[in-house]
């Protein structure tokens, strides 16, 4: 018996709990993968059934145990006192070093607040950076994590520290890297958020991406370690679910950004060139996912397309899919249908056009700028990050004259300023200065802004960046709704440039097959929809088909 399950039993007999769960022992280890791969798909209801989930969050392995490695008095000193009314009323406290990542003090950040007590012990802690610990700790209604420091309990979004510290709300949320719309735990979330289907894809994409670069022994676990959540998703949506998207979503979920690593080493590399980047989509062992899902890349960073806190993103209410599924087509490895791919495509009918290699007139570490006709701009964002900014980092600038451009999806563009009626996106009052809902890629906007200025003039201040007449922002009053597009007069007016989104694609061999490679944008003023006016759509498959190595 392992130091672990040990320490585990014993929490459950002092706890008067008398059956144990445990993945090693409950799932049989060998045989082949079928009875695992039952099981994986089960996890919804293994952990969300759960009376409570012990977090072994001190150890460091199985071979280590929890129960005897709480040091309570680390990095503390003891004070003593007595009180100035009573002699005899003494006793003693302690003050512990506040840490920011596993480092004492603030070392000049700008924080405001020390962290609670939980994510001061999860932040050093290698258990919480296993793969199939997400969705464990997402699914289970209740927590006892044996941290380095301290014990900890979570029901929800509620947590009550040893010494302790109670932490509700969004404090709780940042520590345990969960969504923040209810409660921490993903069934009361997805009851909470059931009658507005966008909202559960949407707070799918954020629970995806709180999943960063999880440490697995093998890659291909990526899915199956998120299966347990991705049934329950599926049950309330009654989606399709396809390589960790959803298939009526796709014009949402196949806008996704990687993030800059900085040079961090991952287990999966952070290419710098489109030709480093083809290459790791096409080395076998790195084929775990299709290039247009999030889980290939080496770190996803966001969703471009995603309802914000408040549930006020008139981009998502307004938003429309500028192509045509044909077919989706995923093949998984056995039996779990959340689990290991063994092949997937999808075939869709789109407008694409050719990205003119000389239209890139700005690039920086995470955008380039093209110009790819008179006074249209788009913003791109490749799967590759340009850590040294030179002419010879990409060793095949060639390349690059065989990259297209995929029109995904379109919303109204809020120039309500060029119109002079009244419509849905107009505040009933006059005062135009009043607090404006920022969309998802209102950074995008800032991006453009600042490059559409001479050189020189780069670090002009924002506000003289923007065209007077043009405002980036939907406001606080507009209404929302699930037909917000059917009653809106810009939705309805098919003549009017809207803002776009789509991907960018390299081919991939054989004729009309294409990687994924990037994304990109266009706002309405830039040039938007009318880039691609007059396109001609045509059948395209968006590769790889088979992920068998």
């Amino acid at each position: 018996m392992t130091p672990v399950l040990r320490d585990a039993i014993t929490v459950c007999q002092d706890l008067g709990i008398r059956y144990l769960w445990v993945d090693c022992l409950c799932i049989q280890q060998d045989g082949g993968n079928a009875d695992w791969e039952e099981q994986s798909q089960e996890m919804s209801h293994i952990f969300g059934n759960s009376w409570l989930t012990i977090c072994a969050s001190a150890s460091r392995s199985c071979l280590e145990g929890f129960l005897d490695h709480i040091d309570r008095h680390s990095r503390t000193i003891q004070i003593k006192f007595t009180s100035n009314e009573s002699q005899r009323v003494q006793g003693s406290f302690r003050l512990r070093l506040a840490t920011l990542n596993g480092r004492p003090g603030f070392h000049h950040s700008n924080w405001t607040a020390i962290r609670p007590p939980l994510s001061r012990d999860l932040e050093s802690s290698k258990w919480n950076t296993r793969g199939w610990v997400f969705q464990e700790r997402i699914l289970s209604p209740r927590l006892l994590y044996f941290g380095a420091r301290m014990v900890h309990f979570q029901h929800g979004n509620t947590v009550i520290s040893e010494d302790g510290s109670p932490i509700n709300g969004d404090i709780l949320d940042y520590s345990i890297r969960a969504p923040h719309y209810c409660s921490a735990n993903l069934l009361e979330q997805l009851e909470f958020l059931q009658s507005r289907g966008s909202l559960i894809t949407d707070l799918w994409y954020t629970l995806v991406a709180a999943f960063d670069e999880p440490d697995f022994t093998d890659a291909r676990d990526t899915f199956p370690a998120i299966a347990g959540i991705a049934r329950r998703v599926q049950e309330f949506t009654k989606q399709r679910y396809i390589a960790g998207l959803w298939e009526e979503d796709l014009f949402c979920g196949l806008l996704w950004n990687t993030k800059d690593l900085g040079g961090r080493v991952t287990r999966r590399p952070s290419p710098v060139s489109l030709w480093q980047a083809l290459k790791i989509l096409e080395e076998p062992r790195y084929l775990i996912a299709p290039s247009w899902s999030w889980a290939r890349r080496h770190s996803l960073d966001h969703f471009m397309i995603t309802n914000r806190i408040n549930f006020t993103c008139l981009v998502r209410s307004h938003l429309r899919a500028e192509f045509e599924l044909v077919e989706s087509c995923v093949l998984v490895d056995g039996v779990n249908r959340y689990g290991r791919i063994d092949s997937a495509s999808i075939s869709m009918i789109g407008p694409t056009i050719r990205f003119p290699p000389d239209s890139a007139s700005y690039r920086d570490l995470d955008h380039w700028i093209c110009e790819p006709f008179p006074d249209q701009f788009v913003i791109l964002h490749p799967d590759w990050k340009l850590y040294q900014l030179s002419p010879g980092i990409d060793i095949r600038e060639e390349m690059h004259a065989r990259l297209q451009l995929l029109l995904i999806a379109s919303c109204c563009s809020d120039l309500r300023f060029s119109s002079s009626t009244q419509d849905v996106h107009t505040p009933p009052h006059k005062d135009l200065t009043e607090p404006a809902t920022e969309p998802a890629h209102e950074a995008d906007t800032d991006v453009l802004s600042r490059k559409k200025l001479k050189w020189k003039d780069i670090g002009t201040k924002y506000e003289e960046a923007l065209k007077p007449e043009y405002r980036p922002h939907f406001y606080e009053d507009s209404y929302d709704g699930f037909d917000a597009a059917i009653q809106c007069d810009i939705c309805s007016n098919h003549k009017l440039t809207r803002d776009i989104w789509g991907l960018m694609i390299y081919p991939a061999g054989p004729v009309d097959t294409y990687y994924r490679v990037g994304t990109f944008f266009s706002r309405a003023e830039h040039g938007g929809s009318a880039i691609f006016q007059g396109v001609e759509p045509r059948k395209i498959e968006i590769y790889p088909h088979s992920l068998a190595a």
